[in-house]
Order: C-alpha cells, then sequence, then structure tokens
C-alpha cells in the first residue's frame, strides 16, 4: 500500500511539473522578456533622468559602458567584434576608425524624425562624407580656461600663448593627457596648421612640449576645470563643456577660445552586432527631440546638433553665442587625427612624459 501511494505521489509531483511548465510557457508568450540594450558612451554626455524616462515609457532596460577615450572604445568594440553593444557614442575621428574595421552598421534615415533639423556644418564631414555610419549629436571646441584675475588683458591675446609660450612662467597650468591632442596642439601653435608632421616639424613639436613640462601640474583626461576651481593652476587646456560647466560655480573662469582650434563633434552610431534596432531609432528620435537636445546641453554645457535646440538653451551668454556659430567660422576649425603612427606617437608620448 505504501509503495502505491509513493508511486501516485510520484506521478502527482511530474503532472505538477509539467503543468508549471506549460503555464510558464504561456506567460512568456503573453509577457515577454524585457528588452535590453547597452549604449557605449562617455561618463557625463547621457541625463539619467532621460534615460529613465525612455525605459519607463517604452518598457526597455538600458545599460551604460562607460569608456575614457576613443581608444578605449575601439579596443572593446574590436575585442568583442561590437557585439553586447547597441548604440554607441564616438567622438568624430573615432567614427572613421570604427567604420574601417566593420564595426559599424549602416544608419537608415528614413526612420529618423529629425534628420532635416540636424546643422549642416556638422554633416558631410571628412570621417563621414555621407554620415553613413553616424549622427551628430552634440559638439565642442577646444580653448583656454584661466582664472582671469591672474592675468592682464594684454595677456588674453592669444590664448594659446598662455599655454605654449617659451617666456618664463610664474604659473602652472594643466595640459591634456591625450598623446594626438597634445601634439597637434603643439603643431598648432608652431606652424599654424595640422596638415602632416614631417621629421624636422615633429622634432620642434617634442621639444616645445617637453619646456613646457616643467609649467604643468598635470596633464589630465578630464577635470582640468577642478584644477582652476580649486586654484591649483591658473590656466589649463580643456574642451568647452567643462569649462562652462566649471563657470557656474565659479566666476572668476573664464573661457577663451583661440582664433584658431580645435572641433569636436560627439556622435551616435549603431554598432554592427545590434539586434535591437527598432529600440534603438525610438531612442534616438526622443533623444533628438528639441526639448531634449536643449535640457541635454543646458545640464551639461554642450552646443547642440540640431538647428530648433539653439533657440531653447540655456547657460552663459557665451554659450547661447558659441551655438551660433556661422558655418564660414566653423569651417576654419580643425578636427584632431591621428598624424603619426602608433609606434611613433608612443615613442614621442614617453620621451615627453619621461
Amino acid at each position: 500500500m505504501v509503495n502505491f501511494f509513493v508511486k501516485i505521489l510520484g506521478v502527482g509531483c511530474w503532472v505538477v511539473l509539467f503543468m508549471c511548465l506549460m503555464y510558464s510557457m504561456k506567460i512568456a508568450l503573453f509577457f515577454p522578456a524585457q528588452k535590453t540594450i547597452t549604449i557605449a558612451c562617455w561618463s557625463d554626455i547621457l541625463d539619467p533622468a532621460f534615460l529613465a524616462e525612455f525605459q519607463k515609457k517604452n518598457g526597455v532596460k538600458i545599460n551604460l559602458s562607460y569608456f575614457s577615450s576613443n581608444e578605449e572604445l575601439l579596443v572593446k568594440l574590436k575585442t568583442t567584434g561590437g557585439k553586447g553593444f547597441d548604440l554607441i557614442l564616438p567622438s568624430d575621428y573615432a567614427i572613421k576608425l570604427l567604420a574601417d574595421q566593420q564595426l559599424l552598421k549602416k544608419i537608415d534615415k528614413s526612420r529618423l524624425d529629425f534628420f532635416a533639423d540636424l546643422n549642416p556644418m556638422l554633416l558631410g564631414n571628412t570621417y563621414d562624407p555621407h554620415n553613413d555610419y553616424s549622427l551628430p549629436l552634440f559638439w565642442e571646441l577646444y580653448g583656454v580656461g584661466i582664472d582671469e584675475r591672474i592675468f592682464s588683458s594684454e595677456q588674453l591675446k592669444d590664448p594659446w600663448e598662455l599655454i605654449f609660450g617659451n617666456a618664463s612662467h610664474d604659473y602652472t597650468i594643466t595640459m591634456v593627457n591625450d598623446p594626438i591632442e597634445m601634439v597637434m596642439l603643439a603643431s598648432l601653435y608652431l606652424f599654424k596648421h595640422v596638415d602632416s608632421l614631417d621629421h624636422y616639424k615633429l622634432r620642434a613639436v617634442e621639444d616645445l612640449l617637453r619646456k613646457q613640462k616643467k609649467f604643468v601640474k598635470a596633464y589630465v583626461d578630464f577635470r582640468g576645470d577642478y584644477f582652476l576651481a580649486t586654484k591649483n593652476c591658473a590656466a589649463i587646456v580643456s574642451s568647452s563643456s567643462y569649462i562652462l560647466r566649471a563657470q557656474k560655480q565659479f566666476p572668476f573662469i573664464k573661457f577663451l577660445v583661440p582664433r584658431q582650434t580645435f572641433v569636436t563633434i560627439e556622435n551616435c552610431a549603431l554598432s554592427q552586432a545590434t539586434e535591437h534596432e527598432d529600440v534603438i531609432y525610438a531612442l534616438l528620435n526622443s533623444l533628438y527631440q528639441t526639448e531634449n537636445v536643449a535640457r541635454h546641453c543646458e545640464q551639461f554645457s554642450f552646443f547642440p546638433a540640431t538647428l530648433s535646440a539653439r533657440e531653447h538653451i540655456g547657460g552663459s551668454e557665451q554659450q547661447q553665442e558659441l551655438a551660433f556659430l556661422n558655418p564660414t567660422d566653423f569651417s576654419r576649425l580643425f578636427f584632431f587625427k591621428k598624424q603619426l603612427d602608433q609606434i611613433d606617437l608612443i615613442r614621442v608620448w614617453a620621451r615627453i612624459k619621461s
């Protein structure tokens, strides 16, 4: 009798398990798993509140994978073949590097609500002539942030002179920590162009940077504004957003824009490996809405890539004025690019920092 009940109990357990399995499959059919996408981006480019709103409205989970340089992003994507990433936010010159490695998917412009609103001067640049792989989102200018109490008006006529001038400094500076940017900034100061570097020009660049080193408080990728705000140095080289943001809290900080300088455009691109294009295009169409572009620019002190958003950004008078930079002045700006192969760049970098 006991064996009979044991057998009945066993059969009952199997029936219950089978019913649970069937029931769970029906639930899965009616309530499919939440979609998850991963965005590779800088740490201070997307508003967390905006992302939370999009997730709640669309039933999507968004993971953020941060990178601290375009080179780091390139390594991440090459290592994985782009798998595990859906939307990518690289800077201008990195677009060509990623596209050449076949790590980006072509953009279907017919699925974009905002393409006609993109500022024409940010489109068709050399790194992606037809914008097959990239959409400009925000842009910045490189310049010099200063503690304006330290310098006379005469000293401010040429901002690059404050950074590279050979006269003995009685103040310290922070310099960029990216070898590509450092070499190109020095090239622009010395030769007024960044087309190419022969052996003699490279030696001049290296000599300039080695002489400059004794005045450099720190080489930093980000947060040079911290050194300025805490009065640990008098001048910094940085992109506009960091300096304009610091200005809001520290009125003694001033942003100087040299006549010749660099522009950097932050872009949206699709990973070649993404399988969530429907979610990405929905996210892009939301992100590029005028009010959302404006809120990001006001929060992070960027300049907008859309024409309509320029009328709605807050920020300082200087930020609003630069957001309306005309195409003629924009055409005189330079883009960062690799002037040297990687081995030469590493050698120069090592000699400067040693």
